[in-house]
């Protein structure tokens, strides 16, 4: 009896935690599907971030990230190429992205306008990997700035795919700020890792990672 009853309970909570994970699926889409959020306010002082990986979606950066952009461009940052050299859950987030200096090349990003304290919430909430270097990148509209970027020393020889959870996100950024289109397509969802139910459960718990890192 008590044997049954210890299995009741388990699974009990087996249903409820997966009820859990899938309304925290569904609200994380949610923050990411929505409109972008409005600018913030314009205000001195300011700093430029160039980001490259998931940190180029509005939606993310606010909703997730919880920084507001004064405003964003896209950019070209030169001789850099973005890279999927940093190690993350074999199969489920296999990697995630990186610059690395290469004559020649263009890495594609988006510049945002922000606070020196959401400046300070990005860096406080980005892997021990990365380190912060200054770059000169070309914006939409021609005009250079200087700006922070986050770079990292890269771990793997060569490109490993990333998720699809995470060049979802990217896609959807590269769509909005009009990317080359074989830029967009180089980050379509469908060449991401993917294992049914496992990569739902993974993102989620990234997700709710940097969003309470991000508000601690």
């Amino acid at each position: 009896m008590i044997r049954k009853l210890l299995l009741r309970i388990l699974s009990g909570m087996v249903v409820c935690g997966g009820l859990g994970v899938l309304a925290l699926h569904f609200y994380f889409a949610s923050l990411l599907t929505s409109a972008p959020p409005p600018y913030e306010p314009i205000r001195e002082p300011f700093a430029y971030y160039f980001a490259y990986g998931s940190n180029m979606s509005p939606q993310y950066l606010t909703n997730i990230r919880n920084v507001r952009s004064q405003w964003s461009s896209a950019s070209i940052l030169q001789d850099y190429a973005v890279q999927f050299s940093l190690p993350g859950l074999a199969r489920l987030e296999p990697a995630f992205a990186n610059v690395t200096p290469q004559q020649g090349a263009e890495a594609y990003g988006v510049v945002h306008r922000l606070s020196l304290e959401g400046l300070e919430t990005i860096k406080g909430s980005e892997g021990e990997g990365y380190h912060w270097r200054q770059v000169d990148v070309h914006l939409a509209s021609g005009e250079s700035v200087s700006a922070w970027t986050l770079v990292a020393e890269p771990e793997l020889l060569a490109n490993a795919p990333p998720s699809r959870r995470y060049l979802g996100v990217m896609y959807a950024a590269a769509v909005y700020f009009d990317f080359p289109e074989a830029q967009q397509e180089r980050l379509n969802p469908e060449r991401g890792a993917y294992i049914p139910v496992l990569s739902e459960v993974i993102g989620v718990f990234i997700q709710s990672a940097v969003w309470l890192a991000a508000r601690i």
